[in-house]
């Protein structure tokens, strides 16, 4: 059977071995393959990385399994022969190539929870991290083979069976020996079914968690708080930037619709009461202005607050919404065409925010309160913030950033995009992969 195209599943150094020894073995590559969603669609030498149910979807295709460990090579094995499709590891890859394979036994294992999210991209990029730093990311179900179990909004509880449960893991871990890493995304979660269990459990992971990641150092005084100054707790914290999102959903988009006497604001992701989306509203429909255009777009968390929020608008134009999942490869076209992103976070609970990093990633600034992650960004010209102590003065000082940028830019609203190429050049930099990957080898 002809065979159309050879693909080598691992965008990752052995994928890159694998690629060199083919070309010196006049064997034809037709592209990678790779699970992790942020590099999908992206190239490397010149070759597209696929999603694997693309090429899994192919006839008369091959694949050459090309990862660093045998744990995963034996899972993808078991993908493809389900699939029907020929792969090698052994004749090809052994014989040909000699790739050492490293077994699980040696290998480091963090569990990851959440393993996967569809509405974030930050989970993705830290397993990327991870792998970069000779650690596997792998999910809560196989966590009997990690020495470490890293946990991110842990604290937020469902219910009181949700509570149990996740105490008994907990001791569970501690039984065997496992290392539990909490990292703190938030002062506490922002919707709270019962603030006791929620406070007895950000008490229990400061005293049981060998390390606690924070993204941004405000959070320090969170923990101080939760612990009463132990110096035992405080002294486990390591601070770990947010990586950029630079091609996490695709390419930046160069071209868009913008102009200069339109002020173009948005705000998309999940949309939940603690995003304070009715501020914005009102503040739209009490300036009125007719050269502003407001976008809201993202999922509503149930039809009673879509309807709501449909019909806080009133008769107002200037406002559009688009309320439903918005997918990884529409983000780059929606940062293209609104010139600012809009986030007036309750303080409350919020500290750091990946929408902010994905923002400056995509060259677009933002208006948002001074959270955690806004207070990490040393140069405080390449966005609009402000403080509020109260609901009213929340919506006053939002209302104001807003008043005082359409004076600054008025008729000239493109020239905002200047400063967005600052922030993309700044996030770049200073929110690099390699910066996030030394601070995690202080985890580990």
């Amino acid at each position: 059977m002809r065979v159309n195209g050879i693909y080598i599943w691992g965008a990752g150094l052995c994928g890159e071995k694998t690629l060199q020894n083919c070309k010196e073995n006049g064997i034809n590559i037709a592209g990678f393959i790779d699970s992790n969603e942020t590099l999908w669609n992206t190239e490397k030498f010149g070759l597209v990385i696929y999603p694997p149910k693309e090429i899994l979807q192919k006839k008369n295709v091959e694949i050459l399994i090309a990862v660093a460990n045998e744990f995963t090579s034996m899972e993808i094995s078991e993908i493809c022969k389900k699939a029907g499709v020929k792969f090698s590891i052994s004749d090809v890859i052994r014989e040909k190539f000699t790739l050492n394979f490293v077994r699980i036994d040696d290998y480091i294992c963090c569990v990851i929870y959440p393993f996967e999210s569809s509405f974030n991209k930050y989970t993705d990029l830290m397993k990327s991290i991870l792998e970069t730093i000779n650690i596997k990311p792998i999910p809560i179900d196989n966590y009997e083979y990690a020495s470490f179990i890293w946990l991110h909004w842990f604290e937020s509880i469902a219910n009181e069976n949700d509570f149990r449960q996740k105490i008994d893991f907990l001791k569970k871990c501690r039984e065997k020996d496992k290392k539990i890493i909490w990292n703190v995304h938030n002062k506490k979660p922002h919707e709270i079914q019962n603030a006791e269990n929620v406070e007895s459990m950000m008490k229990l992971l400061a005293q049981l968690s060998y390390k606690i990641v924070i993204h941004s150092h405000i959070t320090i005084d969170v923990i101080k708080d939760i612990c009463e100054n132990d110096k035992n707790i405080l002294s486990k914290i390591i601070f770990v930037p947010i990586p950029h999102y630079a091609g996490a959903h695709g390419n930046l988009l160069t071209t868009n619709s913008l102009q200069n006497n339109k002020l173009k604001i948005l705000f998309f992701g999940q949309i939940r009461p603690y995003k304070n989306i009715e501020l914005l509203i009102k503040v739209f429909n009490d300036l009125n202005f007719d050269d502003m255009e407001l976008s809201i777009c993202g999922i509503c968390m149930n039809k009673e607050y879509e309807q709501n929020l449909l019909n806080s608008i009133g008769c107002n134009n200037g406002i559009k919404l688009d309320f439903r999942f918005i997918a990884d490869n529409e983000i780059p076209k929606l940062l293209a065409n609104n010139h600012i992103l809009a986030l007036p976070y309750s303080t409350e609970s919020s500290l750091n925010s990946s929408a902010i990093i994905l923002a400056f990633s995509y060259a677009r600034t933002v208006i948002s309160p001074n959270i955690g992650t806004i207070d990490e960004i040393s140069d405080k010209s390449l966005f609009f913030s402000y403080d509020y102590k109260s609901e009213q003065e929340h919506e006053q000082k939002f209302k104001e950033q807003i008043i005082a940028i359409r004076e600054k830019y008025h008729g000239k609203y493109n020239e905002l995009l200047n400063l967005g190429e600052k922030c993309r050049e700044y996030i770049l930099e200073n929110n690099s992969y390699s910066k996030t990957a030394e601070q995690l080898k202080q985890v580990f």
